[in-house]
């Protein structure tokens, strides 16, 4: 996901459900970005909290034990999301607030009636094949004429 976001050192990578919080430890291990994991389980909270420790790298990566349905993260400059359709729809509120240029990554999910600016898929050695899609800001919606 942040090779397709191509995160530089420059970034702000908010991670949207967070989990254990590799992809905000990959973001700023990799790239040097700052990122910012929301996440509202408690257990998972305490778990990436102690991750991120672990790799040292508090000065970059943090995790907020916070809602991401009411969380402002509109100065990212890439939002990462492992999340369903339905959850990505109730986000687009959200993501209308992203500065131009934002980069929008979702992970085997796309976000309902919005067209991906890229696509590109990831078979792993299992054979499992994961789609990632990457949206740009603002967000392209198809022309209601438009045939699927």
């Amino acid at each position: 996901m942040l090779k397709v976001a191509q995160v530089t050192d420059k970034d702000l990578v908010v991670d949207l459900g967070s989990g254990d919080g590799r992809i905000v430890i990959a973001a700023a291990k990799a790239s040097g970005a700052k990122a910012v994991g929301y996440e509202i389980d408690p257990m998972l909270v305490e778990l990436s909290r102690k991750n991120v420790k672990q790799a040292e790298l508090d000065k970059l990566a943090t995790i907020q034990d916070k809602d991401f349905y009411t969380a402002d993260f509109s100065e990212a400059t890439v939002v990462t999301a492992f999340l369903y359709p339905a959850v990505l729809e109730k986000l687009k509120p959200q993501f209308a607030k992203l500065k131009p240029g934002t980069r929008i990554v979702a992970h085997s999910f796309e976000i309902p009636g919005v067209t991906a600016d890229e696509t590109s898929e990831l078979k792993l050695p299992s054979g499992d094949l994961y789609r990632i899609y990457l949206y740009k800001t603002p967000l392209k919606f198809p022309s209601a004429t438009a045939k699927p």
